[in-house]
């Protein structure tokens, strides 16, 4: 016998023909939840078979989201090797962060984002494998509107000019760098800082640098990220007509509210993940990080006093760009925390 398992939404699905199925919702007032009846047909006897399943995408956090797009299982069979390929939803509000096929419930096969896979079968002999797929609830285009929107109220329209980026962290941080990376600072993945539903967080590669200046124009004598401070000209990340600049993330860190703001090298695989789930911003006319270009085409970059603005630059950067290295002082623990800060829930 040969079958094939789809597990995407709590279905289990074995099937030699084409089956569609659509998750139901349980019973108000239903005192024992009622799981979705199983469909079982045994043998599969033809190649090109394909499952067409309409799941139903819970978000703990959002209202409840019915993924409009089928999600399609597909395997070519011969004696020696069978071809395993199925296709997800371009535009499931969920993010697929882990597949995993398991044969014969033994050998269990991680395929990250791939959507194919060839099985070496033995002639003759029968193969049960199941395919599972795992989805983040993140937020949705609508729902970054919105918070873009409360991001915008909140920080205003103050706004201050400023010449350098900074990166803080502690000496042994950038003594690495020198030693070992060839002066290259490589980015690396996002920790879970920030809104809990953030398109970005344990997905997207990238540098922080923080542009938040005091109400004086300084920066601040102090950090809790460490006691190094490297200045780097803001018009090195911000080269207009090369990058993207977009909108990601306004958060409450409870004394703080921060916004975040991802920078992309244009057509890079950061680029087009976030212009799909993302807000574009305009250069020359955003509220949070600005450029003003006068007449004589020379550029003068602004950024917001009230909002904390982050930069998440998602390219290498030499740190033989920097201007300037200073010391300041380490506050708390001296350097961030390997999973990030969680936003104060209660802020909004």
């Amino acid at each position: 016998m040969q079958s094939y398992d789809f597990h995407p939404a709590g279905h289990v699905i074995s099937t030699n023909k084409v089956i569609e199925v659509r998750s139901k919702k349980p019973k108000k007032r239903s005192r024992k939840r009622r799981e979705p009846a199983n469909f079982l047909v045994p043998q599969f006897e033809k190649t090109n078979k394909r499952l067409k399943l309409f799941p139903s995408i819970g978000n703990a956090e959002v209202k409840k989201i019915a993924a409009s797009d089928e999600i399609g299982l597909q395997c070519t069979v011969s004696a020696v090797k069978c071809l395993l390929n199925w296709k997800l939803p371009p535009n499931l509000v969920a993010t697929a962060h882990h597949q995993e096929l398991t044969v014969d419930g033994n050998s269990k096969v991680h395929l990250g984002l791939v959507n194919e896979y060839f099985l070496n079968t033995s002639p003759g002999e029968s193969y049960h494998v199941k395919f599972e797929c795992s989805f983040k609830a993140i937020f949705s285009l609508k729902e970054m509107h919105t918070l873009f929107e409360m991001a915008q109220r909140f920080s205003g329209t103050t706004l201050h000019p400023y010449e350098y980026v900074y990166r803080r962290k502690p000496q042994n941080y950038f003594t690495k760098i020198r030693t070992t990376c060839g002066n290259v600072m490589k980015p690396y993945l996002k920790d879970n800082n920030g809104q809990s539903a953030s398109t970005i967080n344990r997905v997207l590669d990238g540098l922080f640098f923080g542009a938040r200046l005091q109400k004086n124009g300084e920066m601040k004598p102090t950090s809790p990220l460490g006691e190094m401070r490297m200045q780097i000209p803001v018009e090195k990340l911000l080269q207009i007509g090369r990058v993207n600049m977009y909108f990601s993330d306004f958060y409450c860190n409870y004394a703080v509210h921060y916004v975040t703001l991802v920078i992309c090298k244009k057509w890079s695989t950061s680029d087009l993940y976030c212009r799909e789930r993302l807000i574009l911003l305009l250069f020359t006319d955003n509220n949070f990080l600005k450029v003003i270009i006068k007449p004589n085409k020379e550029k003068r970059y602004c950024v917001n006093l009230k909002a904390w603005v982050e930069i998440y630059y998602t390219e290498e950067i030499s740190i033989t760009d920097a201007c300037m290295f200073d010391k300041i002082e380490a506050t708390g623990r001296g350097c961030s925390k390997q999973q990030g800060l969680p936003h104060k829930k209660s802020c909004f």
